[in-house]
């Protein structure tokens, strides 16, 4: 194996794509996040890592993590390390083309899903100092605009002793005698630790 790759995978965080990518591919730690986020328990039936959505213009985007939930609602995860890739209006983007892929030709509006697009990034990027926002659209008279679309913006820089400050802190831990979960502690152990798992981390970076 080589070692400047394996230094690399030693620094890994949950919050770095590349490793992002492998730890979220378990219902645990999926279901773990969801319910961190909702403070319920979310009942999964599908979810996808690292997809390509592309629009009639040909742009695409490559979603982090999508999910369906037993009653119909679409949740889009995505962690940022930068400022410019949690943008508000990237948000925008990633709710627009969550709906263009999911109505069909003829499909009553009521049947468009509930969707919740989440950011977790590592710096504050509504500058709220506040750990978790939750925006949504209201009239001015104060009543929700009952459009379907929640964007949560979680700061990853902002921990406390809550569950989701805690998560905060885990996702952004090298190492994972660090961490608080026992689910996530364990997930990232398997990956650092065990020889063979160390090797399909050293080839997917090669990749």
């Amino acid at each position: 194996m080589n070692q400047e790759y394996l230094e690399f995978v030693k620094a890994l965080r949950p919050i770095d794509d590349i490793f992002m990518k492998v730890i979220f591919n378990d219902p645990r730690c999926i279901k773990l996040l969801f319910h961190i986020i909702f403070e319920e328990d979310i009942s999964i039936t599908k979810w996808h890592i690292q997809d390509e959505y592309r629009n009639l213009h040909g742009r695409t985007v490559i979603m982090d993590i999508v999910a369906s939930t037993e009653n119909g609602n679409i949740i889009d995860v995505e962690m940022e390390r930068s400022l410019k890739n949690a943008s508000p209006l990237r948000a925008r983007f990633h709710a627009s083309i969550l709906d263009s892929s999911l109505s069909y030709v003829n499909e009553k509006w009521e049947k468009l899903p509930e969707i919740y697009v989440i950011f977790i990034c590592e710096k504050d990027v509504l500058e709220t100092n506040r750990l978790k926002n939750h925006i949504q659209r209201y009239g001015e008279d104060g009543e929700a605009f009952e459009d379907k679309v929640h964007i949560i913006d979680v700061n990853a820089n902002k921990e406390d002793e809550i569950p989701l400050g805690k998560l905060m802190h885990d996702l952004r831990c090298e190492n994972h005698e660090d961490m608080y979960d026992e689910v996530l502690k364990e997930r990232v152990r398997y990956f650092k630790q065990k020889e063979g798992v160390k090797k399909i981390m050293c080839d997917m970076m090669e990749k």
